[in-house]
């Protein structure tokens, strides 16, 4: 499937994850529970987000926003994306 490798930080811990087409949820639902992974971040066109659990319930999160590097490395979750700009889910 395509995808656009990420790096970030969920729960304070930083990790490498991906951006995939919303057309793949199946497979990234079945990628998350076969890898063990707690959740997903789903995001839609109008830039509200949900999380995604293994066990297929959702928690709305809110509306992603760009931030600035200073202020994304002093949260314990964000999004840095390959062009350098990061983003982070407010309420």
């Amino acid at each position: 499937i395509p995808y656009i490798p990420v790096q970030g930080a969920y729960k304070g811990i930083k990790e490498l994850g991906f951006i995939v087409p919303a057309d793949q949820r199946k497979i990234v639902a079945d990628m998350c529970k076969k890898h063990n992974q707690e959740s997903y971040l789903e995001h839609h066109n109008d830039k509200y987000c949900e999380l995604i659990c293994a066990d297929g319930t959702s928690k709305p999160l809110g509306t992603m926003v760009e931030i600035t590097k200073d202020k994304a490395e002093k949260l314990d979750a964000y999004t840095l994306t390959p062009d350098g700009r990061y983003f982070i889910v407010e309420e």
